[in-house]
């Protein structure tokens, strides 16, 4: 059994990753916080993603609201952008 920064019990992994993408930060979506913080450290798409790990397109959709990052993805967006994964949801 997983559990969120909520103490809410997931039974799987997919399960937790859609738990936090309904939980919204002060009216902000994750797309917007994802493109706020990026952009707070001075980086382009590209930069973040080859940080990260991943293709720019994939930070293109996180941004755009087209889809959301599974939990690991997340965690090393976070990391590139020196923050801790909470940051996008608390």
């Amino acid at each position: 059994v997983l559990y969120t920064p909520l103490v809410k019990p997931c039974q799987s992994q997919n399960e937790l990753d859609k738990y936090f993408f309904f939980v919204i930060y002060k009216g902000m979506e994750f797309s917007e916080k994802l493109r706020t913080e990026r952009e707070s450290k001075g980086m382009s798409r590209e930069a973040l993603a080859k940080i990260a790990g991943v293709h720019w397109r994939s930070i293109y959709h996180y941004e755009a609201g087209i889809s959301t990052p599974n939990i690991k993805t997340l965690s090393r967006i976070a990391e590139a952008l020196d923050l801790h994964p909470a940051k996008f949801f608390l």
